[in-house]
């Protein structure tokens, strides 16, 4: 990559050799002139050490774009593969301890189809402001914990939900409660309970897991934190949730006792339809 350092004394003696040269030539016929044809020369020196210094950046993004965008599309085969060879597979075992293990692999390649979708969106709306659509976020919810059940078998799902209409990026707010849901699983003991409430303009998630500390409370939404490192994951999911609610004027809130209990409210109380 050109040395910016470079560029900019170069840039600097041009100028100067410029506005020197132009005043010395002109200053004879007009010195207005002289100082507008000064300005004009070294407006296009600048503009093509600017073009000198962005080509290469501009090169490298194509670059990397055009790499990204492949990786992605040869991602989605394998794991369509796995998946499909995995359904065939459940077809012919009969022992538990082998269709446990396969379930596992299941769970895993979505979980996978799940980032590589959630990479894909993200790459688009680096071009293209997310959708928002009007959505029954009482029948989203249902159709979200119906998938739950087969995700998560071995969790316990209690719900109340209320009717509700709300405009949101429908993308987003499935990944931020498939996160929440997702921790609310991940830190409670097995057989899991979580519940799930829905009373307009509050969404409740809550579990009876391990908790949270009051003075982890101030750190759980910066990203790569975890509270628990012997957890896995990466400590993303909380960051991209705060993050999704903060763009969408979500008001999020938790609350938690250790080994008690983790309680965390979206207020969507500014997505409402305004009545016309």
């Amino acid at each position: 990559m050109p040395n910016l350092l470079h560029y900019f004394l170069f840039l600097l003696s041009v100028m100067g050799g410029v506005i020197f040269t132009v005043y010395t030539f002109f200053e004879r016929l007009d010195r207005v002139w002289a100082f507008a044809a000064s300005i004009i020369l070294v407006t296009l020196a600048s503009l093509w050490v600017v073009k000198r210094l962005l080509d290469p950046l501009v090169r490298m993004a194509t670059r990397f774009d055009i790499l990204l965008k492949e990786t992605l599309h040869e991602l989605n085969i394998p794991i369509a593969t796995i998946q499909a060879n995995a359904t065939m597979l459940k077809k012919n075992l009969e022992n538990p301890k082998s269709l446990r293990q396969l379930e596992r692999m299941v769970e895993a390649s979505q979980h996978l189809l799940v980032l590589h979708q959630t990479l894909e969106q993200k790459i688009k709306r680096q071009f293209h402001a997310a959708p928002k659509n009007r959505i029954d976020l009482q029948s989203f919810l249902q159709s979200r914990i119906d998938a739950y059940g087969s995700i998560y078998p071995q969790a316990h799902f209690a719900t109340h939900l209320t009717p509700m209409t709300i405009d949101i990026d429908t993308f987003g707010l499935q990944q931020s409660i498939d996160n929440l849901v997702a921790n609310a699983i991940k830190y409670s003991p097995s057989p899991a309970q979580v519940t799930i409430t829905l009373a307009p303009p509050l969404l409740t998630i809550e579990d009876k897991g391990k908790g949270i500390a009051q003075d982890e409370l101030l750190r759980i939404f910066e990203r790569f934190y975890q509270a628990d490192e012997s957890a896995q994951g990466m400590g993303v999911g909380l960051a991209v949730v705060k993050g999704f609610c903060d763009q969408n004027r979500i008001t999020l809130s938790i609350d938690s006792k250790p080994e008690a209990f983790t309680k965390v409210v979206l207020n969507f109380a500014n997505l409402t339809p305004k009545s016309d």
